[in-house]
Parts: structure tokens; sequence; C-alpha cells
């Protein structure tokens, strides 16, 4: 009896629109969420824009 494979699960809109990005912008993308991820919930972000202006800086040269 062959195995059932459990359904792909549907990609959201922004999910598309990422897989759909260039390379540098899903590394742009995936670097501000991982700043993001170290800040605890409801905590203040200092420097988050000055780590944001970074992460684009670097990937825009």
């Amino acid at each position: 009896m062959p195995k059932k494979s459990a359904p792909k699960p549907k990609l959201t809109r922004s999910q598309k629109a990422f897989q759909s990005a260039p390379e540098e912008v899903r590394e742009m993308v995936k670097r501000i969420l991982q700043d993001e991820r170290e800040v605890m919930h409801l905590k203040t972000r200092p420097k988050i824009h000055a780590k944001i202006l970074e992460h684009i800086k670097l990937v825009i040269r």
C-alpha cells in the first residue's frame, strides 16, 4: 500500500513574494528578521533603525 504524503501547505501572498524576490532581497529580509527575533516582546528596540540601514547598505554594495 503506497504511503500518502502530507499535502503541501498553501503559501501566503507574502511567502510567494519572498520566494520570487532576488536573493539579495531575501538575504536582507532574513537579516532584519533575525535582529527582530533577538529582541524580547514589547521591549524597546534601541538602534533598530541603524541596524536595518546597515543591512540595506550591505546588500546594495
